[in-house]
């Protein structure tokens, strides 16, 4: 099942671009409730469900949700009549993230808050109780932190004294416009007067007019400095850096990543304002100080500050009261696995006309940059970026997460939704409030989960053959879709799309989804073309019953046969060369893939 939540819908006042709608967007179903017999039973605006998820069988026959009849007899393609969005299995029988559950524990998983006093009375207090300055090795350098040296216990006075002055520089006077404001954030980053340029944010707030801008000045961002200013008391020791190679998470709560946010707004994290030289404490990490968009003066830089002034807006009014994980996995020694692995492949829909983030309940996958985030604070606006402007807490994991190894992936749960949006890149909008009606479990966690993994960019279609560059895809494919052992329950569905620029980003996720065991929702973004192939290419899997080892197998003596390969020919050398299993009666075309 898919389903998409929505609230309110405010446009932008006057001096702002008028919003465009790009991609279409379904009505879907939204549900509600914390626990498996909300998930068994539900109905919403005339919409019911009756869920048999736990029971579904991926070796099951396809349908057609509808639609014209598909048939795979001799040469024959897809038909797929104007209405129909959506092909393949039924997704509204996928197992969701509610009907299962797994534990983080350990020394490598953080919680920013006390854990037993939280089961116990549900109040988020700090842990530890009492302010901590210091700061290690592998931690973040906080703007209250100094440096503790081992060997003499000297303080650094310069850092010990940066939290005094931007209290003061915060605290002093009434800020009534930008020109203030950037006045009042460079008064404690002298060292970047003559670099920084704040044309950005004064474009934005000349864009929005007087009215908007007044209320921005005089009820929210005084209400952000309170929210900022609570650093110390909110978040009581250094957060953990989540470092490459290593596996663990950080926990915090809803009100912890705002505060950080603001902060991040008001450019107070010491040495996260740029590019870092290597050998730093922060090197491998993004730039996490919102100083690179304020410099920016466009039209896509407007529409981001305008989510992030709302994210801003909404919760200084109503804190939200959730929970949000950050974590870091890797997966290791996958060769022998994949070239004697029987897994088969799993069920999927292929919608052309939803969005990922629609996609509620399900494993949200994040076409990421290896640097996390990629230039949500700078002028980039394609899928990761708006999917971290659409849900702010997302933008956190900036400030903790080194650059991804080829074997490593970041996973963001409870991370909430605030915006409506429509475009894409240039187009991109910011088209008013959205309410979140996504369940929370029993500790309050919206039961929402992004997958960042990032696929690599290839100069020709022989360099995605090369062995090298296939295992290092499905391994970070495998590493997002795998699910931890300590998980029980249904194996709940991956909402994806074309991921990454090479021909096999499908199929690729589609090894990786069956053998993690678990399916998948492709969204194809308007491309019914694209629907038909991958409904063809999958039902042609499951009907040979094609292992991954098989499909592996294939792709390797694929490579080292083919004079100049091409995606046209490379199914049709599989099916030939005997890989289809026990039924060989069924043709399919070249250019499936």
């Amino acid at each position: 099942m898919s389903f998409s939540n929505s609230g309110g819908n405010r446009s932008l006042k006057s001096g702002t671009p008028p919003i465009t709608q790009y991609f279409p967007v379904n009505d879907r179903k939204s549900t509600s409730g914390s626990n498996q017999e909300d998930r068994k039973s539900y109905s919403h605006e005339g919409d019911s469900y009756s869920s048999g998820a736990s029971n579904a069988s991926y070796g099951e026959d396809l349908n057609d949700n509808a639609c014209s009849t598909l048939s795979y007899d001799g040469n024959e393609s897809v038909n797929i009549d104007e209405e129909c969005h959506q092909l393949g299995d039924d997704k509204e029988q996928f197992p969701l993230i509610i009907d299962g559950s797994y534990t983080l524990s350990g020394k490598s998983h953080c919680y920013l808050f006390n854990t037993r006093e939280f089961q116990r009375s549900k109040r988020f207090i700090p842990y530890p109780p009492n302010l901590n300055k210091r700061y290690a090795k592998f931690d973040v350098k906080m703007p209250y932190s100094y440096y503790l040296n081992c060997d003499t216990k000297a303080k650094d006075k310069l850092a010990t004294n940066l939290w005094d002055l931007i209290e003061k520089s915060l605290r002093s006077c009434q800020i009534r416009d930008s020109y203030e404001l950037q006045e009042a954030i460079l008064s404690y980053n002298e060292q970047y007067r003559d670099y920084w340029s704040f044309d950005g944010l004064h474009a934005y707030f000349q864009a929005i007019g007087p009215s908007e801008s007044y209320d921005f000045f005089y009820q929210t961002l005084p209400k952000m400095i309170d929210l900022a200013l609570r650093l110390p008391k909110l978040i009581t020791k250094s957060i953990p850096l989540l470092r490459q190679g290593y596996r663990g998470s950080v926990t915090m709560s809803q009100e912890q990543a705002a505060c950080i946010l603001a902060n991040a707004f008001f450019c107070t994290f010491p040495e996260r304002s740029g590019s870092f030289t290597k050998g730093s404490h922060d090197f491998g990490y993004p730039a996490f100080n919102f100083n690179s968009l304020f410099e920016i003066k466009s039209n896509r830089v407007l529409q981001k500050l305008q989510c992030l002034v709302h994210y801003f807006g909404r919760v200084t009014k109503t804190m939200p009261r959730g929970i949000i994980t950050y974590e870091r996995r890797q997966v290791y020694d996958i060769d022998k696995a994949i070239e004697s692995s029987r897994s088969q492949f799993c069920k999927i829909c292929v919608d052309s006309s939803g969005l990922i983030e629609d996609a509620t309940g399900m494993s949200q996958i994040d076409f990421a940059n290896k640097r996390i985030g990629g230039g949500v604070l700078r002028s980039g606006c394609v899928q990761e970026e708006i999917l971290f402007l659409i849900s702010p807490e997302l933008i956190v994991s900036l400030l903790i997460t080194q650059v991804l190894d080829d074997n490593e992936c970041l996973i963001i749960r409870g991370s909430e939704r605030f915006s409506h949006y429509s475009g894409y890149s240039n187009s991109f909008r910011w088209t008013g409030n959205y309410v979140d009606k996504t369940p929370r479990d029993s500790e309050g966690k919206l039961y929402s989960e992004v997958v960042a993994i990032d696929a690599l960019v290839f100069s020709s279609f022989r360099a995605q053959l090369k062995q090298a560059s296939l295992r290092r895809e499905f391994m970070k494919a495998y590493c997002g879709f795998n699910l931890p052992r300590s998980y029980s329950g249904p194996k709940y569905a991956i909402a994806t799309g074309n991921w990454g620029c090479g021909a096999f980003g499908g199929l690729i996720q589609m090894m990786a989804a069956a053998e993690a065991g678990r399916p998948v929702c492709y969204y194809t973004f308007g491309d019914k073309e694209l629907m038909e192939k991958i409904v063809k290419l999958n039902r042609f899997l499951r009907n040979n019953r094609i292992t991954v080892g098989l499909m592996w197998q294939g792709l390797l003596r694929y490579a080292q046969s083919a004079s100049q390969p091409s995606s046209n020919d490379l199914l049709a050398f599989i099916h030939k060369s005997g890989y289809a299993g026990r039924k060989q009666d069924e043709s399919i075309d070249s250019e499936t893939l």
